[in-house]
């Protein structure tokens, strides 16, 4: 059922669109499973889940494999993680470019063919 899912977004999406968000901008909503108890402000969380892939076979026997990811559950105060766990919405302003000059550096030292 998508349906707080689908209301908050469309509360945030207005707020959004009324007030503007600043140049380069975008929010990322992470909904919890359930009832959500309100929306909050967070911080990105460094954390990622875990995630394999199950081999399964369909009914014709051909193999095909599913993502079984798991989303980290535990974190700090404040962050979409911990906020989510807990059972809030968490919206997170990041920007549009996650260029990474450090790394760009390193890499630079690769010799393409």
């Amino acid at each position: 059922d998508y349906t707080a899912a689908a209301r908050a977004t469309t509360e945030i999406a207005r707020l959004a669109k009324e007030r503007g968000l600043p140049q380069g901008v975008f929010l990322n909503v992470n909904v919890p499973a359930g009832i959500p108890k309100g929306i909050r402000w967070g911080t990105q969380s460094p954390l990622i889940g875990e995630e394999s892939w199950v081999e399964h076979k369909n009914p014709r026997g051909r193999r095909y494999f599913w993502n079984d990811y798991k989303d980290s559950t535990k974190d700090v105060e404040g962050t979409d993680v911990a906020l989510a766990a807990a059972g809030y919405i968490a919206v997170v302003p990041l920007r549009a470019t996650e260029y990474d000059a450090s790394a760009a550096e390193k890499l630079k030292t690769w010799k393409f063919r």
